[in-house]
């Protein structure tokens, strides 16, 4: 459902009626990763952006929220007040889907092979696609040219989406990571391969993936997750 945005400054001075979500993020990959989950659950929740060009996200109420001064964040307080924060957006993808999932629609259950197949492609998002793109983004963004650091981590890029590729062949009738149903392995990944492109990497290299990728992007509440903060 839309998100509202919330602007008020510190968190233990929210003025909003329990129960409530709220997600503090920002136009980031694992910013859309929650949004776009949130919205394809059909939940109600408010947005708290995060200014990361000021260091928003290391002044200290963000701190207490969040140690690791990392976006996204999530809240989530219910009938009687009591709140709970996480952050990580594995994991909040995790608890989510746990929580707010209980007919299966973007899931398995529990102990089921397509489960863990899920857990599996989501963690090969957190530790290998999400930290190779992450750091070139930091090479193209904050450091200076290093042409040959550039080269090795784009084709170390290029290699996990040739693995990405191999799990959509195998499951091309549905062209689906797993099973026959949209899982938080989709999202988590879809917002990288969002943005495939800045690093000079042509996503038609990759044919289910880019069939997938487009696939996906008609979906209402992707395009719902990723306009959820005020046009400039």
């Amino acid at each position: 459902m839309v998100g509202y945005l919330v602007d008020e400054k510190d968190p233990k001075e929210v003025a909003l009626k329990a129960p409530y979500i709220k997600l503090y993020t920002a136009p980031t990959s694992n910013g859309f990763k929650i949004s776009i989950l949130l919205e394809l659950l059909g939940l109600d929740y408010y947005v708290r952006p995060i200014n990361l060009a000021t260091n928003e996200n290391k002044e200290p109420w963000y701190l207490e929220l969040n140690p690791n001064g990392k976006i996204p964040t999530l809240s989530d307080v219910d009938e009687k007040g009591n709140k709970l924060e996480i952050a990580e957006s594995g994991a909040i993808m995790l608890y989510l889907i746990e929580k707010y999932d209980k007919s299966h629609k973007f899931s398995y259950p529990y102990g089921t092979l397509n489960y863990w197949k899920t857990v599996e492609c989501l963690f090969f998002q957190v530790s290998a696609v999400g930290v190779i793109q992450n750091i070139l983004f930091q090479f193209n963004t904050y450091t200076e040219p290093d042409p040959f650091a550039t080269k090795k981590f784009v084709e170390e890029l290029k290699r996990l989406y040739s693995i990405l590729e191999s799990f959509l062949q195998k499951n091309h009738s549905n062209l689906l990571l797993v099973g026959d149903r949209i899982t938080i392995a989709d999202i988590g990944i879809w917002t990288f391969a969002n943005n495939l492109g800045s690093f000079g990497i042509d996503i038609n290299e990759y044919p289910s993936v880019k069939q997938w990728y487009d696939k996906l992007k008609k979906i209402d509440g992707f395009q719902r997750g990723l306009k959820i903060f005020p046009s400039e």
